[in-house]
Protein backbone atom coordinates (compact mmCIF):
# COMPACT_ATOMS: atom_id res chain seq x y z
CA UNK A 1 0.00 0.00 0.00
CA UNK A 2 1.46 3.41 -0.94
CA UNK A 3 1.79 6.35 1.46
CA UNK A 4 -0.97 8.15 -0.44
CA UNK A 5 -3.26 5.13 -0.12
CA UNK A 6 -2.56 4.95 3.61
CA UNK A 7 -3.31 8.63 4.07
CA UNK A 8 -6.53 8.33 2.09
CA UNK A 9 -7.59 5.31 4.11
CA UNK A 10 -6.74 7.05 7.35
CA UNK A 11 -8.84 10.10 6.49
CA UNK A 12 -11.76 7.90 5.47
CA UNK A 13 -11.46 5.85 8.64
CA UNK A 14 -11.32 8.88 10.88
CA UNK A 15 -14.30 10.34 9.09
CA UNK A 16 -16.20 7.11 9.65
CA UNK A 17 -15.46 7.26 13.36
CA UNK A 18 -16.80 10.80 13.50
CA UNK A 19 -20.11 9.63 12.07
CA UNK A 20 -20.48 6.92 14.71
CA UNK A 21 -22.24 8.01 17.88
CA UNK A 22 -21.11 6.41 21.13
CA UNK A 23 -21.41 7.34 24.78
CA UNK A 24 -18.34 9.18 26.12
CA UNK A 25 -17.14 8.89 29.70
CA UNK A 26 -16.39 12.50 30.55
CA UNK A 27 -18.02 13.47 33.80
CA UNK A 28 -18.90 9.90 34.77
CA UNK A 29 -16.80 10.08 37.92
CA UNK A 30 -16.08 6.39 38.31
CA UNK A 31 -14.67 6.04 34.79
CA UNK A 32 -17.48 4.02 33.22
CA UNK A 33 -20.59 4.66 31.19
CA UNK A 34 -23.85 3.81 32.89
CA UNK A 35 -25.20 0.44 31.82
CA UNK A 36 -22.06 -0.51 29.84
CA UNK A 37 -21.71 -4.24 29.28
CA UNK A 38 -18.75 -6.54 28.87
CA UNK A 39 -19.27 -8.80 25.85
CA UNK A 40 -16.78 -11.50 26.91
CA UNK A 41 -13.52 -10.16 25.47
CA UNK A 42 -11.41 -7.04 25.70
CA UNK A 43 -9.02 -6.32 22.84
CA UNK A 44 -5.83 -4.32 23.24
CA UNK A 45 -3.66 -2.94 20.44
CA UNK A 46 -0.13 -2.15 21.59
CA UNK A 47 3.31 -1.37 20.13
CA UNK A 48 4.99 -2.20 23.46
CA UNK A 49 5.06 -5.14 25.91
CA UNK A 50 6.13 -7.56 23.15
CA UNK A 51 9.17 -8.82 25.09
CA UNK A 52 8.84 -11.83 27.39
CA UNK A 53 9.06 -9.67 30.56
CA UNK A 54 6.55 -7.22 29.06
CA UNK A 55 4.05 -9.93 28.22
CA UNK A 56 4.43 -11.36 31.71
CA UNK A 57 3.40 -8.03 33.22
CA UNK A 58 0.58 -7.22 30.77
CA UNK A 59 -0.93 -10.67 30.45
CA UNK A 60 -0.24 -11.59 34.06
CA UNK A 61 -0.27 -8.89 36.69
CA UNK A 62 -2.44 -6.34 34.85
CA UNK A 63 -4.90 -8.86 33.42
CA UNK A 64 -5.32 -10.63 36.75
CA UNK A 65 -6.20 -7.39 38.52
CA UNK A 66 -8.61 -6.35 35.76
CA UNK A 67 -10.39 -9.68 35.70
CA UNK A 68 -11.02 -9.43 39.44
CA UNK A 69 -13.49 -6.67 38.56
CA UNK A 70 -14.49 -8.03 35.14
CA UNK A 71 -14.32 -11.84 35.41
CA UNK A 72 -15.82 -12.37 31.93
CA UNK A 73 -13.22 -10.19 30.23
CA UNK A 74 -10.90 -12.36 28.17
CA UNK A 75 -7.92 -10.26 27.14
CA UNK A 76 -6.88 -10.36 23.48
CA UNK A 77 -3.63 -8.54 22.80
CA UNK A 78 -2.46 -7.53 19.34
CA UNK A 79 1.28 -6.78 19.54
CA UNK A 80 2.55 -4.53 16.76
CA UNK A 81 5.49 -2.26 15.99
CA UNK A 82 5.34 1.52 15.93
CA UNK A 83 5.96 1.48 12.17
CA UNK A 84 2.77 -0.43 11.35
CA UNK A 85 0.59 0.92 14.16
CA UNK A 86 -0.91 3.90 12.25
CA UNK A 87 -2.03 1.65 9.39
CA UNK A 88 -3.34 -0.90 11.89
CA UNK A 89 -5.46 1.80 13.51
CA UNK A 90 -6.73 3.19 10.22
CA UNK A 91 -7.75 -0.20 8.84
CA UNK A 92 -9.36 -1.09 12.16
CA UNK A 93 -11.40 2.09 12.09
CA UNK A 94 -12.44 1.59 8.48
CA UNK A 95 -13.50 -1.99 9.11
CA UNK A 96 -15.02 -1.47 12.53
CA UNK A 97 -12.49 -3.84 14.08
CA UNK A 98 -10.31 -1.42 16.05
CA UNK A 99 -9.37 -2.74 19.50
CA UNK A 100 -11.20 -1.56 22.61
CA UNK A 101 -7.97 -0.19 24.10
CA UNK A 102 -5.35 1.45 21.88
CA UNK A 103 -1.83 2.46 22.84
CA UNK A 104 -0.51 5.39 20.81
CA UNK A 105 2.43 7.79 20.72
CA UNK A 106 2.89 11.35 21.87
CA UNK A 107 1.52 13.69 19.21
CA UNK A 108 -1.18 11.22 18.13
CA UNK A 109 -4.05 12.32 20.39
CA UNK A 110 -4.99 15.63 18.65
CA UNK A 111 -5.41 14.08 15.17
CA UNK A 112 -7.56 11.22 16.41
CA UNK A 113 -9.46 13.16 19.08
CA UNK A 114 -10.28 15.84 16.51
CA UNK A 115 -12.10 13.14 14.53
CA UNK A 116 -13.90 11.73 17.59
CA UNK A 117 -11.94 8.47 17.54
CA UNK A 118 -11.17 8.16 21.24
CA UNK A 119 -13.37 8.44 24.32
CA UNK A 120 -12.97 11.61 26.35
CA UNK A 121 -11.91 10.53 29.83
CA UNK A 122 -13.00 12.02 33.10
CA UNK A 123 -10.58 14.82 34.02
CA UNK A 124 -9.97 13.28 37.43
CA UNK A 125 -8.08 10.46 35.71
CA UNK A 126 -5.26 12.84 34.82
CA UNK A 127 -5.65 16.06 36.81
CA UNK A 128 -4.83 14.64 40.25
CA UNK A 129 -2.73 11.63 39.38
CA UNK A 130 0.67 13.09 40.27
CA UNK A 131 2.01 13.01 36.74
CA UNK A 132 5.07 14.84 35.56
CA UNK A 133 3.86 18.03 33.88
CA UNK A 134 5.42 17.05 30.55
CA UNK A 135 3.25 13.95 30.09
CA UNK A 136 -0.16 15.52 30.65
CA UNK A 137 -0.32 17.83 27.62
CA UNK A 138 0.27 15.08 24.99
CA UNK A 139 -2.72 13.18 26.41
CA UNK A 140 -5.08 16.11 25.90
CA UNK A 141 -6.88 17.81 23.01
CA UNK A 142 -8.58 21.19 23.42
CA UNK A 143 -7.68 20.89 27.10
CA UNK A 144 -9.65 17.65 27.50
CA UNK A 145 -8.04 14.29 28.38
CA UNK A 146 -8.34 11.45 25.88
CA UNK A 147 -5.63 9.15 27.21
CA UNK A 148 -3.51 8.24 30.22
CA UNK A 149 0.31 8.19 30.03
CA UNK A 150 1.97 4.79 30.28
CA UNK A 151 5.59 5.88 30.19
CA UNK A 152 8.16 8.28 28.76
CA UNK A 153 10.67 7.37 26.06
CA UNK A 154 12.91 10.40 25.52
CA UNK A 155 15.77 10.52 23.03
CA UNK A 156 19.27 11.31 24.22
CA UNK A 157 22.78 11.09 22.82
CA UNK A 158 24.79 8.26 24.36
CA UNK A 159 28.58 8.30 24.11
CA UNK A 160 31.57 6.18 25.02
CA UNK A 161 33.50 7.79 27.85
CA UNK A 162 36.77 6.14 26.80
CA UNK A 163 36.52 7.53 23.26
CA UNK A 164 35.83 11.03 24.57
CA UNK A 165 38.77 10.80 26.99
CA UNK A 166 41.16 9.58 24.30
CA UNK A 167 40.13 12.46 22.05
CA UNK A 168 40.52 15.00 24.85
CA UNK A 169 36.81 15.88 24.86
CA UNK A 170 36.04 16.82 28.45
CA UNK A 171 32.45 18.05 28.21
CA UNK A 172 29.27 17.41 26.24
CA UNK A 173 28.93 19.53 23.08
CA UNK A 174 27.10 22.80 23.77
CA UNK A 175 26.00 23.58 20.20
CA UNK A 176 25.05 21.63 17.09
CA UNK A 177 28.29 22.84 15.51
CA UNK A 178 30.30 21.50 18.45
CA UNK A 179 28.53 18.14 18.17
CA UNK A 180 29.25 17.98 14.46
CA UNK A 181 32.93 18.78 15.09
CA UNK A 182 33.19 16.15 17.82
CA UNK A 183 31.63 13.49 15.59
CA UNK A 184 34.09 14.31 12.81
CA UNK A 185 37.05 14.10 15.18
CA UNK A 186 35.93 10.77 16.61
CA UNK A 187 35.13 9.04 13.29
CA UNK A 188 37.57 6.54 11.82
CA UNK A 189 37.15 5.60 8.17
CA UNK A 190 37.89 2.09 6.93
CA UNK A 191 40.04 1.55 3.86
CA UNK A 192 37.81 0.65 0.96
CA UNK A 193 34.79 2.40 2.45
CA UNK A 194 32.65 2.19 5.51
CA UNK A 195 33.65 2.80 9.10
CA UNK A 196 36.15 1.37 11.47
CA UNK A 197 34.30 3.61 13.88
CA UNK A 198 31.48 6.04 13.17
CA UNK A 199 31.62 9.35 14.95
CA UNK A 200 27.91 9.10 15.66
CA UNK A 201 25.15 6.62 14.87
CA UNK A 202 22.01 8.60 13.95
CA UNK A 203 20.14 5.84 12.12
CA UNK A 204 19.28 3.90 15.26
CA UNK A 205 16.78 6.59 16.20
CA UNK A 206 13.89 7.95 14.14
CA UNK A 207 15.31 10.63 11.83
CA UNK A 208 12.06 12.60 12.01
CA UNK A 209 12.41 12.82 15.77
CA UNK A 210 16.08 13.80 15.55
CA UNK A 211 15.20 16.68 13.22
CA UNK A 212 12.39 17.88 15.52
CA UNK A 213 14.91 17.72 18.37
CA UNK A 214 17.57 19.70 16.48
CA UNK A 215 15.01 22.25 15.28
CA UNK A 216 13.85 22.83 18.86
CA UNK A 217 17.43 23.11 20.15
CA UNK A 218 17.96 25.83 17.54
CA UNK A 219 14.95 27.70 18.95
CA UNK A 220 12.29 26.72 16.41
CA UNK A 221 9.01 24.84 16.46
CA UNK A 222 6.98 22.77 14.03
CA UNK A 223 3.66 24.64 14.07
CA UNK A 224 1.92 27.59 15.70
CA UNK A 225 -0.16 27.15 18.86
CA UNK A 226 -3.28 26.14 16.90
CA UNK A 227 -1.37 23.67 14.79
CA UNK A 228 -2.64 25.24 11.58
CA UNK A 229 0.40 27.23 10.45
CA UNK A 230 3.70 25.67 9.38
CA UNK A 231 6.79 27.07 11.10
CA UNK A 232 9.33 24.29 10.55
CA UNK A 233 10.63 25.78 7.28
CA UNK A 234 12.16 28.77 9.06
CA UNK A 235 15.83 29.37 9.85
CA UNK A 236 15.77 26.96 12.79
CA UNK A 237 14.35 24.12 10.73
CA UNK A 238 17.02 24.78 8.10
CA UNK A 239 19.74 24.73 10.74
CA UNK A 240 18.51 21.48 12.27
CA UNK A 241 18.36 19.66 8.95
CA UNK A 242 21.67 21.14 7.75
CA UNK A 243 23.29 19.85 10.95
CA UNK A 244 22.12 16.30 10.19
CA UNK A 245 23.24 16.57 6.56
CA UNK A 246 26.61 17.87 7.75
CA UNK A 247 27.23 14.74 9.81
CA UNK A 248 26.93 12.68 6.62
CA UNK A 249 28.95 15.14 4.51
CA UNK A 250 31.78 15.08 7.05
CA UNK A 251 32.01 11.28 6.89
CA UNK A 252 30.98 10.99 10.54
CA UNK A 253 28.04 8.71 9.82
CA UNK A 254 25.83 7.31 7.08
CA UNK A 255 22.26 6.15 6.80
CA UNK A 256 23.44 2.59 6.26
CA UNK A 257 25.29 2.59 9.58
CA UNK A 258 22.89 1.48 12.28
CA UNK A 259 22.59 -0.90 15.19
CA UNK A 260 20.32 -3.90 14.88
CA UNK A 261 20.08 -4.35 18.65
CA UNK A 262 19.90 -1.67 21.39
CA UNK A 263 23.18 0.23 21.87
CA UNK A 264 24.98 -2.33 19.69
CA UNK A 265 27.48 -0.02 18.00
CA UNK A 266 28.38 1.71 21.27
CA UNK A 267 28.85 -1.51 23.20
CA UNK A 268 31.03 -2.92 20.41
CA UNK A 269 32.97 0.32 20.02
CA UNK A 270 32.05 0.73 16.35
CA UNK A 271 30.59 4.16 17.09
CA UNK A 272 31.60 6.83 19.59
CA UNK A 273 28.17 8.41 19.94
CA UNK A 274 24.62 7.32 19.25
CA UNK A 275 21.30 9.13 19.11
CA UNK A 276 19.04 6.68 20.90
CA UNK A 277 15.73 6.24 22.63
CA UNK A 278 15.84 5.84 26.40
CA UNK A 279 13.92 2.59 26.06
CA UNK A 280 16.92 1.02 24.30
CA UNK A 281 19.17 2.05 27.19
CA UNK A 282 16.70 0.73 29.75
CA UNK A 283 16.32 -2.61 28.00
CA UNK A 284 20.10 -3.09 27.92
CA UNK A 285 20.32 -2.21 31.61
CA UNK A 286 17.64 -4.79 32.42
CA UNK A 287 19.46 -7.41 30.35
CA UNK A 288 23.06 -6.72 31.43
CA UNK A 289 22.53 -5.15 34.84
CA UNK A 290 23.11 -1.48 35.59
CA UNK A 291 26.53 -2.31 37.05
CA UNK A 292 27.81 -3.88 33.83
CA UNK A 293 31.27 -2.49 32.99
CA UNK A 294 30.43 -1.79 29.34
CA UNK A 295 27.28 0.06 30.34
CA UNK A 296 29.22 2.04 32.97
CA UNK A 297 31.48 3.26 30.16
CA UNK A 298 28.54 4.99 28.47
CA UNK A 299 27.49 8.55 29.31
CA UNK A 300 24.53 10.63 28.14
CA UNK A 301 23.69 14.17 27.10
CA UNK A 302 20.92 16.04 25.30
CA UNK A 303 21.11 18.18 22.19
CA UNK A 304 21.92 21.81 22.74
CA UNK A 305 22.27 24.87 20.53
CA UNK A 306 20.56 28.12 21.49
CA UNK A 307 19.05 26.09 24.33
CA UNK A 308 19.05 22.52 25.64
CA UNK A 309 16.41 20.28 24.05
CA UNK A 310 15.30 16.74 24.78
CA UNK A 311 12.88 15.00 22.45
CA UNK A 312 10.29 13.23 24.58
CA UNK A 313 8.18 10.46 23.14
CA UNK A 314 6.24 7.85 24.99
CA UNK A 315 3.11 5.77 25.08
CA UNK A 316 -0.43 6.89 25.84
CA UNK A 317 -3.37 4.57 26.44
CA UNK A 318 -6.78 5.47 25.01
CA UNK A 319 -10.22 3.92 24.59
CA UNK A 320 -11.82 3.40 21.20
CA UNK A 321 -15.02 5.44 21.28
CA UNK A 322 -16.76 2.82 19.16
CA UNK A 323 -15.99 0.08 21.66
CA UNK A 324 -19.01 -1.73 23.10
CA UNK A 325 -17.02 -2.31 26.29
CA UNK A 326 -16.52 1.25 27.45
CA UNK A 327 -16.59 0.61 31.18
CA UNK A 328 -14.26 -2.39 31.08
CA UNK A 329 -11.94 -0.63 28.63
CA UNK A 330 -11.57 2.47 30.80
CA UNK A 331 -11.00 0.25 33.83
CA UNK A 332 -8.21 -1.52 31.94
CA UNK A 333 -6.65 1.83 31.04
CA UNK A 334 -6.73 2.84 34.69
CA UNK A 335 -5.14 -0.45 35.76
CA UNK A 336 -2.31 -0.54 33.24
CA UNK A 337 -1.42 3.13 33.90
CA UNK A 338 -1.92 3.08 37.69
CA UNK A 339 0.89 4.43 39.83
CA UNK A 340 1.03 1.17 41.81
CA UNK A 341 1.91 -0.65 38.57
CA UNK A 342 4.14 2.02 37.07
CA UNK A 343 7.53 0.50 37.84
CA UNK A 344 6.40 -2.98 36.82
CA UNK A 345 4.97 -1.66 33.54
CA UNK A 346 7.76 0.72 32.53
CA UNK A 347 10.80 -1.34 33.56
CA UNK A 348 10.58 -4.15 30.96
CA UNK A 349 9.89 -1.56 28.26
CA UNK A 350 12.87 0.56 29.32
CA UNK A 351 10.57 3.53 29.89
CA UNK A 352 10.78 6.30 32.46
CA UNK A 353 7.70 6.27 34.76
CA UNK A 354 5.32 9.21 34.12
CA UNK A 355 4.79 9.91 37.82
CA UNK A 356 7.12 12.46 39.44
CA UNK A 357 7.81 10.46 42.60
CA UNK A 358 8.10 7.08 40.84
CA UNK A 359 10.47 8.49 38.20
CA UNK A 360 12.82 9.51 41.01
CA UNK A 361 12.69 6.05 42.63
CA UNK A 362 16.06 4.33 42.88
CA UNK A 363 14.38 1.18 41.58
CA UNK A 364 14.25 2.73 38.08
CA UNK A 365 17.04 0.80 36.37
CA UNK A 366 17.49 3.03 33.32
CA UNK A 367 20.90 4.68 33.81
CA UNK A 368 19.83 7.70 31.73
CA UNK A 369 16.97 8.43 34.15
CA UNK A 370 18.80 11.12 36.21
CA UNK A 371 19.72 13.08 33.06
CA UNK A 372 16.20 12.72 31.73
CA UNK A 373 14.59 13.96 34.95
CA UNK A 374 16.93 16.97 34.98
CA UNK A 375 16.05 17.92 31.39
CA UNK A 376 12.30 17.34 31.27
CA UNK A 377 11.89 21.11 31.52
CA UNK A 378 13.59 21.25 28.12
CA UNK A 379 11.34 18.65 26.51
CA UNK A 380 9.84 18.83 23.03
CA UNK A 381 7.25 16.49 21.50
CA UNK A 382 6.52 15.86 17.86
CA UNK A 383 3.13 16.69 16.42
CA UNK A 384 1.28 19.84 17.38
CA UNK A 385 -1.25 19.76 14.54
CA UNK A 386 -4.52 17.86 14.07
CA UNK A 387 -3.10 16.91 10.66
CA UNK A 388 0.01 15.33 12.17
CA UNK A 389 -0.82 11.71 11.39
CA UNK A 390 -0.76 12.53 7.70
CA UNK A 391 2.17 14.94 7.86
CA UNK A 392 4.42 12.57 9.82
CA UNK A 393 4.38 10.05 6.97
CA UNK A 394 6.18 12.44 4.62
CA UNK A 395 8.77 13.85 7.04
CA UNK A 396 11.16 10.89 7.10
CA UNK A 397 11.36 10.60 3.29
CA UNK A 398 12.11 14.34 3.12
CA UNK A 399 14.88 14.09 5.72
CA UNK A 400 16.35 10.99 4.09
CA UNK A 401 16.30 12.74 0.72
CA UNK A 402 18.58 15.44 2.11
CA UNK A 403 20.92 13.02 3.85
CA UNK A 404 21.34 10.96 0.68
CA UNK A 405 21.92 14.02 -1.50
CA UNK A 406 18.74 13.67 -3.53
CA UNK A 407 17.53 17.12 -2.52
CA UNK A 408 18.87 20.22 -0.84
CA UNK A 409 17.71 21.37 2.59
CA UNK A 410 15.70 24.22 1.06
CA UNK A 411 14.11 21.98 -1.56
CA UNK A 412 13.12 19.39 1.03
CA UNK A 413 11.60 21.92 3.43
CA UNK A 414 9.74 23.73 0.67
CA UNK A 415 8.19 20.46 -0.53
CA UNK A 416 7.44 19.38 3.02
CA UNK A 417 5.79 22.72 3.80
CA UNK A 418 3.51 22.41 0.77
CA UNK A 419 2.48 18.87 1.71
CA UNK A 420 1.84 19.92 5.31
CA UNK A 421 -0.27 22.89 4.24
CA UNK A 422 -2.27 20.65 1.94
CA UNK A 423 -2.93 18.25 4.83
CA UNK A 424 -3.92 21.09 7.16
CA UNK A 425 -6.19 22.49 4.44
CA UNK A 426 -8.13 19.23 4.39
CA UNK A 427 -9.00 19.39 8.07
Amino acid sequence: MTSLDRRTLLRAALGASLATSTLGLAGCGGGGSAGAKQNGSLSVLTPVFATAPGKKVLEGRITKAHRAAYPEARLRVDYNTWDVLPEKISTGLAGGTLADVVMVGFGWIPPFAAKNTFTELDSSLTDKAGYLDQVVAPARYLDKPYARPLGLDPNVVAYRKDHFEAAGITAAPRTLDDLRAAAKELARAKKGGGFERAGIDISSVNLRQLWVNALDAAGGRMFDEEGTKVLFDGAQGVRGLAFMAGLVEDGSTSLSFRSTTPLQSLLKGTSSMMATAASAIGQVAVELGAGNADLQNIGYFVLEDTKPSMFVGGTLVAVNKRSRNQEAAVAFVEEVTAKKNSLAVTDPNGYIPPFADVAADKAVRNPAAPLIRDHLKHSVNEGGSPAWMEIRTVVNPAVEGVLTGKSSVDQALDSLRKQAEDAIGRL
